[in-house]
């Protein structure tokens, strides 16, 4: 983006204003000028602080700020500036395409799509933003999980525990997803996706007549996750999201005798429900995040509250990180079976033009944890305790966008009664499963 001409302000009048005062407005308003004109933008960004602190405040002097931070790329500490700016002059046409930019290279989206209906009509029609479509986004994802410590399997004893239940040990699953995103207004955006997974596990389970174990069953699961972020006022916006996921395992059969087939087990059908509301806040270089989650998965409620920290220490998207927490209680019945802790740091930064990298890692018990505003739900019986791994994203030609991934996660497996009415079991496995994933989104 090219820079704008700020013009200096011609002081005609100072009537009532004491000679030092005038003085002082009449130094700064020419030095941060000069030193606008000669593009030292470190040096304006300190010249126009102390105006500020000495009560200087006015249109250019904001301007001159606003351009200060956007040249040295801190566009979230432009922002604020150019929203002063345009509180000296609402009809300023130059501060808002700046305050345009800056929530784009800020990923501030709520505030960019309440900022385009203000824009002017040759900047909308010049970067295409007066659409007649309202999708904003489509992407597709796949990602393939698998086990491959074969002793795991091999070397598995089944449990002495003659209580009724069961145990699962993952091998493998496959995930697809799409996602489309698209607007209802300025103010809310909406978020569909669809997803199937198809999962392989050793399962062993004993009943009131029998027990067997089945070295390999087949469980499928669609989810459809629907979110709604709605823009409150300047930098806040509500996020509100509902997933429902419904998984379905074959009835299993054993062959007894010539001709003779018996049911072990009928089909298996599962109806879980996810419901999270979330408060998001912008303030300068942080983001924060605070929400709520309640689930119903497998015959268990659970109440999580979250807390997250995002920041942008340089005020753009070139380095960041992302620090979380979240307590979940787990309720059977009338009872709280268990409380647990999930602690989470992603930290990414910009290693070429094109290309950024990330690094994230989770510690605690995640078994029936939900994250990413409820779009992902660890609803597995065997659970993870660590996960690992890291992000290559690519951003491609057309506004598209391929990310890469990697991820180890080091899982627990127990035997549990079922219903799982007690949050330790027995016969405790310890494995690794290893995950890598794919997917492209093209942005509208």
């Amino acid at each position: 983006m090219y820079r704008f001409l700020i013009i200096p302000l011609i002081l005609l009048n100072f009537r009532g204003t004491p000679a030092q005062e005038n003085d002082d407005f009449i130094h700064y308003d020419t030095l941060t000028y000069r030193l606008y004109l000669i593009n030292d933008w470190d040096a304006l960004k300190k010249a126009g602080k102390e105006a500020l602190g000495k009560g200087h405040d006015y249109y250019y002097l904001r301007m001159r700020l606003g351009i200060a931070f956007y040249e040295t790329a801190n566009y979230r500490g432009a922002i604020p500036h150019f929203r002063a700016a345009q509180d000296f002059n609402s009809g300023d046409k130059t501060a808002l395409e700046y305050l345009y930019y800056c929530y784009l290279y800020s990923s501030r989206y709520a505030d960019l799509q309440a900022l385009i209906p203000r824009l002017p009509m040759s900047f909308r029609v010049k970067n295409l933003l007066d659409r007649s479509s309202h999708i904003t986004r489509f992407g597709l994802n796949y990602q393939y999980s698998f086990n491959n410590d074969q002793d795991v399997f091999s070397h598995y004893t089944i449990p002495s525990d003659t209580s009724d239940g069961m145990q699962f040990l993952t091998r493998h699953f496959h995930y697809f997803s799409a996602s489309l995103g698209h607007t209802l207004s300025s103010r809310i955006h909406l978020q569909h996706m669809y997803t199937y997974i198809h999962k392989n596990d050793l399962f062993y389970y004993h009943g009131p007549d029998y027990a067997y174990m089945v070295p390999e069953r087949n469980t499928s699961q669609h989810q459809y996750y629907l979110q709604a972020m709605i823009r409150a006022f300047r930098g806040a916006s509500f996020i509100t999201s509902f997933h429902y996921l419904y998984t379905k395992s074959p009835a299993l059969y054993q062959r007894q005798g010539f001709g003779n087939v018996i049911q072990l087990a009928p089909e298996f059908i599962s109806n879980d429900v996810v419901l999270h509301l979330s408060y998001n806040q912008e303030a300068g270089p942080f983001n924060l995040d605070i929400s709520g989650t309640y689930t119903y998965i497998n015959q268990l409620r659970h109440w999580q509250q979250n807390l997250q920290l995002t920041c942008y220490p340089l005020g753009n998207l070139n380095l960041y990180s992302v620090t979380g927490i979240s307590r979940i209680t787990e309720h059977f019945g009338n009872s709280t079976v268990d409380e647990r802790y999930v602690f989470r740091e992603k930290l990414g930064w910009k290693v070429t033009g094109s290309l950024w990298m990330e690094l994230f890692g989770y510690t605690g018990n995640l078994q029936n944890f939900s994250d990413n505003l409820g779009a992902s739900v660890f609803n597995s019986l065997d659970y993870i305790e660590f996960m690992a791994g890291g992000n290559l994203i690519f951003l491609l030609k057309n506004n598209a966008q391929l990310t890469l991934s990697y991820t180890l996660s080091k899982l627990h497996s127990t035997y549990n009664t079922y219903p799982a009415d007690a949050p330790v079991g027995t016969n405790h496995v310890n494995y690794n499963v290893h995950t890598l994933n794919g997917g492209i989104q093209w942005n509208f």
